[in-house]
């Protein structure tokens, strides 16, 4: 198995492939000839021109030069371009505003920590010692990190009749499937309530974080009160402060619009009190809408990626002499991406469910 791990020393295939994926290279079939010397494109390693496969391939692929080169250079490409295109979909990135990413060694059990704040410091005479501070107590929320993915092939067919629309798509799409995933289990935690670290659901009364007000500026602004009168576990300490996410449907976006961008103008002086929108396609509900602490100010939610890979990999495990390549003529890839999360702390965030 080959694991494409994007060589920062990019090679002259490297950049063919890429200008492939961008466009500026109208034929996939002349990529290959050019870098195999394989001119009846056949897939088969003792047609192609070593020489030329060392010439373009770099170092990296010389001392072990076989008809795997194409396919990981191709898989390579294709690694580069889904995380060019991730990079292009900020709107698929807005689960960044509401989690915070930390990086996660295993598969075992993680312990999302919440820290609890600490008092006021107190006042410190002239030449007076400082005084120990009451440490804040801390507490876990544990998750466990799952991997996700699945396969996509690309055939001698493709590369012969050099349906180079159809290859281009192969990354574009990869890369929306796999940030609509993660886009989805971070929504997911506001759209399904799902039963947090305390066994409470996490908007629940008990929690003071769920009401049933349909969205207008009041309802909001009395959400928004509940977040910042929550006390920080450890100090006592009211949140307050700390920038707000309003969370819709698309069905409310219009409103939400209506009551909190198109007059920031004449209330830029208030601008601080107000939220940034965040509408969510594929929630179905109409009504219900959340309000969420910004992750850096007041602990929402925890995402943990394997070794801290936020990006998917896409992994190649032909062999030149067996496997999909010579079995069924075509290059089978794998794109992986592993990554877990839970809720560290409800008081960041308010529900309305409105029936």
């Amino acid at each position: 198995m080959k694991v494409l791990n994007g060589n920062k020393d990019r090679s002259k295939a490297d950049v063919l492939l890429d200008e492939f994926f961008a466009g500026q290279r109208l034929s996939l079939r002349e990529c290959y000839i050019v870098l195999t010397g394989d001119h009846g494109v056949s897939g088969e390693f003792a047609r192609c021109d070593p020489a030329r496969m060392r010439e373009h391939f770099g170092a990296a692929f010389v001392e072990a030069l076989d008809s795997t080169s194409w396919a990981v250079a191709l898989g390579n490409a294709i690694e580069r371009r889904v995380h060019a295109e991730i990079d292009d979909m900020p709107e698929l990135q807005a689960w960044r505003k509401i989690a915070r990413p930390v990086p996660v060694k295993s598969f075992r059990p993680q312990h999302g920590t919440r820290i609890g704040g600490y008092p006021n410091l107190p006042a410190v005479a002239e030449q007076g010692a400082y005084a120990a501070l009451d440490s804040p107590g801390d507490d876990n929320a544990s998750y466990s990190l799952s991997k996700r993915g699945g396969t996509e092939s690309i055939t001698l067919e493709m590369l012969a009749n050099d349906d180079a629309g159809a290859v281009r798509r192969v990354p574009a799409e990869l890369a929306r499937s796999a940030a609509m995933t993660l886009y989805e289990f971070v929504f997911d935690f506001l759209r399904t309530n799902p039963l947090i670290y305390d066994g409470v659901a996490l908007f629940d009364a008990t929690h003071g974080n769920l009401g049933a007000a349909a969205l207008d500026t009041s309802a909001y602004f009395a959400a928004a009160t509940a977040i910042g009168k929550q006390t920080r576990p450890g100090s006592g300490k009211r949140i307050g402060f700390g920038r707000k996410y309003l969370v819709v449907p698309l069905d409310l976006q219009e409103a939400a619009f209506t009551a909190f961008v198109s007059g920031q103008r004449e209330v830029s002086q208030a601008s601080a009190l107000l939220p940034e929108v965040l509408p969510v396609p594929y929630w179905t509900d109409a009504n219900d809408w959340c309000v969420v602490n910004d992750p850096q100010y007041c602990p929402t939610i925890e995402i943990g990626f394997l070794n801290g890979r936020e990006a998917p990999e896409i992994i190649t495990a032909d062999a030149p002499s067996d496997g999909s390549l010579f079995s069924h003529d075509k290059i089978i890839y794998k794109i992986r991406h592993a990554y877990g999360g839970t809720v560290l702390d409800y008081r960041g965030m308010y529900k309305n469910a409105v029936v």
